[in-house]
């Protein structure tokens, strides 16, 4: 008895039982054959079908831990729940019968197809839901030939080659030599590639060689034409086209994910493109439009404020972002009346902000001195006493100066953030164009004005102080307006 396991099993179910059809004659390349069947999941039995020349998968729950069964499509998974033993059944007779146990299926115990014969190879005939025995000649010694039923017996007398027929092909011709029957050669479908299983498939003794990526090394998959190789050899190897769940490495022979991308809540992910949303700001009339929100009270000894603004005003006072309540203790960054920008109460960074043109502008400062940024760059930094720390961050306004309507923003105002340190150089340099996660160190507030309709503006910082448009929840006069008109 030869007992090819499971994997033998399948191919040998599939070859001899398939309804392959008559006329594909010997080891011929008239059987178009796959180049792989691996299929990626681990508890599959892949193999090419030499009828057709396409791929079959089949479940093998052994290959499972215990408490699993396996889905030909996703892998391993635990068992679904169920009522009955009806509820697992996967009619597939080879791999035993699933039962339900404790309200979970579970696997059975495959079939047993050991006749106890010397000579025969015992499979299990998926086709035929039972197992079947494959008589080989060549087990017995001279002078015998296998019976399917008793094993090695004396040859048969004959009087011609056709008395000692046994219909099968891939054992060879059997011939009458001296009155009794001798076996033939058996077909030998050896393609010299070490990784592929040969076998002979009846009728007709086609060949088939299925693909065993266990006898590969590490990180290598068998190809039936080329051998061993390498799961990949670059990045472009393993990529599946989805850069959401993250860009795939190819790391020693080997694909490895990588983590997928953190979009904003607001944000949409395309398999093709990434993180990507509708980007709206807010407008505002320069009459009495505000938005704010209230903080837990706290001193900040370094800050950095920045902001996208575009100004239709162009007279005034004007603030774009301002901390804290009243005309005490804050620190606000304002268009001045000069038409420069300045953290109050500290000198202005001497260069005229633009009218209708959306301009990206921050201020940090580090406890000692403030820097002004336009676009990225830094163009002054002032060291004076009067710019000190914020005593008591407690109230975010974005647009309006607290009780001052003459100060109100007319334009628009998009991405506003508010940092607990002083952002670097680089830092700012890198990040003036580009949305946050949220999470960057930090990050004490962060507006990036997308909601696009409603009158909360979210705030994507951890401690996720939400601000209100206007002065009461729901529609009023004092709301900015969502507007497409977006600084980048």
């Amino acid at each position: 008895m030869r007992s090819h396991g499971v994997l033998g099993a399948l191919a040998w179910s599939i070859g001899l039982w398939a309804s392959l059809g008559p006329g594909l004659g010997g080891c011929s390349n008239k059987v178009k054959l796959c180049d792989s069947c691996d299929d990626g999941v681990a508890c599959t039995t892949d193999i090419c079908d030499a009828a057709t020349g396409g791929c079959r998968h089949f479940a093998d729950h052994a290959q499972c831990e215990a408490g699993q069964l396996c889905d030909a499509a996703s892998g391993c998974a635990a068992g679904a729940p169920c009522k009955a033993a009806a509820d697992c059944d996967d009619h597939a007779f080879c791999n035993g019968a699933e039962m339900c146990d404790a309200g979970r299926c579970h696997a059975g115990a495959a079939p047993k197809c050991d006749d106890a014969l010397a000579c025969t190879s015992d499979v299990c005939d998926a086709a035929k839901n039972a197992c079947a025995s494959i008589p080989n000649h060549d087990a017995c010694a001279f002078g015998q030939m296998c019976d399917a039923k008793k094993g090695c017996v004396a040859a048969a007398k004959c009087g011609a080659p056709s008395d000692c027929d046994d219909a099968l092909s891939c054992n060879g011709a059997e011939q009458c030599n001296g009155g009794k029957c001798v076996a033939g050669t058996a077909v030998s479908c050896d393609d010299k590639v070490a990784c592929t299983v040969d076998v002979c498939q009846e009728p007709g003794a086609a060949c088939a060689h299925l693909p065993n990526d266990g006898l590969c090394p590490a990180n290598n998959h068998c190809d039936i034409k080329l051998g061993c190789k390498p799961a990949c050899t670059a990045d472009a190897d393993c990529s599946d086209g989805n850069v959401c769940n993250g860009k795939e490495k190819c790391l020693s022979g080997a694909c490895k994910s990588a983590p997928a991308l953190a979009c904003l809540p607001y944000e949409t992910c395309n398999p093709t493109n990434g993180c990507s949303a509708t980007r709206y700001s807010l407008a505002y009339d320069g009459v009495n439009d505000a938005l704010f929100t209230s903080y837990p009270g706290a001193t900040l000894a370094a800050f950095t404020i920045e902001a996208w603004a575009k100004d239709t005003k162009g007279v005034g006072y004007r603030a774009i972002v301002q901390t804290s309540l009243g005309n005490t203790g804050d620190r606000a960054l304002y268009i001045y009346p000069n038409g420069e920008i300045g953290m109050y109460p500290c000198p202005t960074d001497g260069v005229a902000f633009p009218l209708n043109t959306w301009t990206h502008v921050a201020a940090s400062f580090d406890g000692n001195m403030v820097s002004y940024y336009r676009n990225g760059t830094l163009v002054k930094q002032v060291a004076t006493n009067n710019c000190t720390a914020i005593p008591t961050f407690e109230l975010l306004r974005i647009g309006a100066l607290d009780q001052n309507d003459g100060e109100r923003w007319k334009g628009n105002i998009d991405e506003v953030r508010v940092w607990s340190v002083a952002r670097s150089d680089v830092e700012i340099g890198a990040n003036w164009q580009k949305t946050l996660t949220g999470s960057e160190n930090g990050l004490l507030a962060y507006y990036p004005l997308d909601a696009g309709a409603g009158d909360i503006a979210y705030d994507y910082a951890p401690l996720g102080y939400h601000g209100q448009l206007g002065t009461a929840v729901g529609p009023d006069a004092s709301d900015p307006t969502w507007s497409g008109d977006k600084a980048f």
